[in-house]
């Protein structure tokens, strides 16, 4: 069977016979390099169209995962809202940060998009003796092709950071929950000191409080209350760097409001 034979069998059958005797025409008058254009140049169509398809499917895939970071990233966290919890800021901290690397990666996947799209433009706009001439120029491969196979390796460098930059976000609010969780069970513990309680604390306990808590932060607690005379100090510690921290403590019962200064040991 020669290629013209080959390629009569293989061409499509139209409903009307006029199309079917001027394909009949137009295959039995070609010689066998214009043929051999024709089937590379169908084939080279058909890869660069599987190629746009990678990458519109792509593209979708971040524009879903963009949005869904930005529906996070728009949540505001306000202490009168019953829903913000102790972590809420950092979730949608994380959400921002994953927003914006997310966004970067979409531009560039649309840039992808449409060079490839203008690639196939190219493709469909050789004709006749262009495709002959053009195959002659490239027996192997075109340049057309060759950045295609470069649009797909885009495409497979960028899935690899998205799966990365998902995987990191996942990790981070399971870190966040569990976060959530502990503090969750601690502000319901015997342990833990309400704000309403502690607007309701008269001065010592609270001084007693901000030692404590100071204390727990690592701080070496040297006056732990105040007393007659103590020129507005009541609390006095060192930081873990050396620092000196001096805390005014004053309660609502007390309308003076409190500060704390650090200065240098």
């Amino acid at each position: 069977m020669t290629r013209s034979d080959a390629l009569r069998a293989a061409a499509p059958v139209y409903q009307d016979e006029l199309l079917n005797e001027m394909l009949e025409q137009r295959i039995a008058a070609a010689d066998d390099e214009s043929l051999r254009a024709a089937v590379r140049w169908n084939t080279e169509d058909r890869l660069i169209e599987s190629a746009l398809r990678v990458l519109r499917a792509h593209r979708a895939d971040l524009e879903r995962e963009h949005d869904h970071a930005d529906r996070r990233a728009k949540h505001d966290p306000s202490f009168d809202d019953p829903e913000c919890t102790l972590t809420t800021g950092r979730c949608v901290l994380a959400a921002l940060r994953l927003r914006k690397l997310l966004a970067q990666e979409l531009d560039w996947a649309r840039k992808d998009v449409a060079q490839g799209e203008q690639l196939q433009q190219e493709l469909r706009s050789t004709h006749g003796v262009e495709r002959v001439e053009r195959y002659r120029q490239h027996p192997r491969s075109t340049p057309e092709l060759d950045a295609a196979a470069k649009l797909l390796h885009h495409r497979a460098e960028s899935a690899s950071r998205v799966e990365a930059l998902l995987t990191r976000d996942r990790e981070l609010l399971h870190a966040l929950a569990f976060e959530e969780q502990q503090a969750q069970v601690f502000l319901a513990s015997p342990a833990s000191t309400s704000l309403r309680q502690i607007q309701e604390m008269s001065h010592r306990p609270f001084e007693r409080l901000i030692s404590d808590l100071a204390a727990r932060d690592g701080f070496a607690v040297n006056q732990r209350h105040g007393g007659p005379h103590d020129g507005g100090v009541d609390v006095i510690a060192t930081t873990p760097g050396g620092s000196k921290a001096v805390s005014n403590a004053n309660t609502p019962h007390e309308p003076h409001p409190w500060e704390c200064r650090q200065s240098a040991s």
